[in-house]
């Protein structure tokens, strides 16, 4: 396990232009990375800022874990008091839901992959399609169950998304992200965990104590971020302070 996060700038087509990566172990301080996220993303704003003469639209895509989003809203408020950002909930991670809602409604009248296509085109098109799927779902789980067709099983998986949905149906208004230009999905921290964390550090018979995972994480992320021999200059300059400091 480990902490990941993403700073990305995103072209008028919607597509990443740059991304700038962050990562440390599970029993790290994750409150270190997004210090360092958004003293990026405020230099990102300011360099934007005075070559567009108004600022760049922000937003937050992640999953819905709480533990997350009371790590990343605070921390953008405090970096940026007053100004808007958008939230979203990752697509990906609404249509594995959604897709298990339908698996475990089982109506044989159901296409499946149709009614996904329809869903994923709505959701891009409508801030308010989020609720008209969730009525479809409650509609069919309680049809199904008058009728018999619906054990306790599928039921408690319904009733476990239906739930998740409804909690975070405020963040999955993914056509006014598009409006934005921001992205509706996490895809560059998710390719962050692989090219971040597992390739580095998750290779055949490797073992790690914490303080050296934490010490390669941040040097791959600096790497990544092509800051890299910055950083060596940096602790070189420092190092030498000291050195004349103790002669």
């Amino acid at each position: 396990m480990a902490y990941v996060g993403t700073v990305s700038l995103i072209g008028a087509d919607g597509e990443s232009l740059q991304t700038y990566r962050y990562g440390c172990s599970a029993d790290a301080d994750p409150s270190e990375i997004i210090v360092q996220m958004t003293a990026d993303l405020a230099h990102i704003q300011q360099q934007g800022t005075s070559m567009r003469q108004h600022e760049l639209p922000m937003g937050i895509v992640q999953d819905g874990a709480p533990e997350m989003w009371n790590l990343m809203e605070p921390a953008m408020k405090t970096a940026f008091p007053g100004r808007h950002f958008e939230k979203a909930i990752d697509r990906f991670h609404l249509a594995e839901r959604l897709a298990e809602c339908l698996k475990a409604l089982k109506d044989p009248y159901l296409n499946r992959d149709e009614q996904m296509r329809e869903w994923s085109d709505a959701l891009g098109k409508n801030d308010s399609a989020i609720e008209d799927i969730e009525k479809f779902i409650i509609k069919e789980q309680k049809r199904l169950k008058r009728q018999g067709g619906l054990n306790a099983t599928n039921e408690e998986i319904l009733r476990i998304h239906l739930t998740y949905i409804n909690n975070n149906k405020h963040l999955m208004r993914y056509a006014t992200l598009k409006q934005n230009g921001l992205p509706i999905g996490s895809g560059a921290t998710e390719g962050a965990c692989k090219s971040l964390i597992m390739i580095r550090a998750k290779g055949c018979g490797r073992r790690w104590h914490s303080r050296g995972v934490n010490s390669v994480l941040t040097l791959r992320a600096f790497y990544q971020r092509e800051r890299l021999s910055t950083f060596w200059k940096k602790m070189n300059e420092e190092n030498s302070v000291i050195i004349q400091n103790a002669a």
